[in-house]
C-alpha cells in the first residue's frame, strides 16, 4: 500500500490495529523520533526494551521482560538494514497475543533467515526518503497479508473515503463514495 512516508505508514498501521488509550507498544529506544511519535499519536504508551549490544537491534529477551497485559504491539526497528531477531519476536507476539509492526525504513530488500523483511511481521512499513537505500525523495509502503487491515489502511490514507479515485471514476459512470471515518491525506 503506497503512502507518502514511512511515518504515515506506521501511523496507519497502528490505527488499523485499533489501539486504545493505555495500550502499550514495545519498541527500541535506538530509533528515529517518528517511531515514538506514531505510538503517542495513536494514544498508546511507548515501552522501551533495550538493544542487543552486538546488533544494535531490539533484544527479544528484553522485550519479554517488558510485556504486560496492556501490550498490544511489538514494534522492532531493523536498524541500518540489519534485521531484528524476528523468529523470537514473532514467537513472543503469538505467546502474548500481540501484533508485530516492523519499522523497516532502512531495510528494503533485507533478508532474515531466507525470508524477505516485509513478509514476516503482521504489518511492515518501508521508507523511500532521500536518506534510504531505495530513495524517491519521499514516500513509503505498507505491507501486510491481512486484507481487513489493508482495506482500512487504504481508507485511512485517503481522507477516510470508501472509494479512491480509481474506484470512483470509470468510462461508464461515476460511483458515489462516503467518508466512513476521519482519515488523512497520506
Amino acid at each position: 500500500i503506497a503512502v507518502n512516508s514511512a511515518t504515515a505508514g506506521l501511523q496507519l498501521a497502528l490505527r488499523a490495529l485499533d489501539l486504545k488509550s493505555g495500550d502499550e507498544v514495545i519498541t527500541t529506544p535506538l530509533t528515529f523520533v517518528s517511531t515514538i511519535n506514531v505510538i503517542l499519536h495513536a494514544g498508546a504508551k511507548p515501552v522501551f526494551a533495550d538493544i542487543d549490544r552486538n546488533t544494535w537491534n531490539i533484544d527479544p529477551k528484553e522485550i519479554e521482560k517488558k510485556i504486560t497485559k496492556k501490550t498490544r504491539v511489538i514494534l522492532p526497528v531493523h536498524l541500518h538494514g540489519r534485521p531484528a531477531e524476528m523468529d523470537p519476536i514473532m514467537s513472543l507476539a503469538r505467546k502474548y497475543k500481540s501484533h508485530v509492526v516492523e519499522d523497516a525504513a532502512h531495510a528494503i530488500e533485507a533478508i532474515y533467515h531466507g525470508k524477505k523483511i516485509g513478509s514476516i511481521g503482521d504489518i511492515t512499513v518501508f521508507s523511500f526518503y532521500v536518506t534510504k537505500n531505495l530513495a524517491t525523495g519521499e514516500g513509503g509502503m505498507v505491507t501486510t497479508d491481512n486484507e481487513k487491515w489493508a482495506d482500512r489502511i487504504k481508507v485511512l490514507r485517503l481522507h477516510g473515503l470508501s472509494l479512491d479515485a480509481w474506484k470512483r471514476y470509470s468510462v461508464a459512470h461515476f460511483k458515489l463514495y462516503e467518508a466512513v471515518e476521519p482519515g488523512f491525506k497520506y
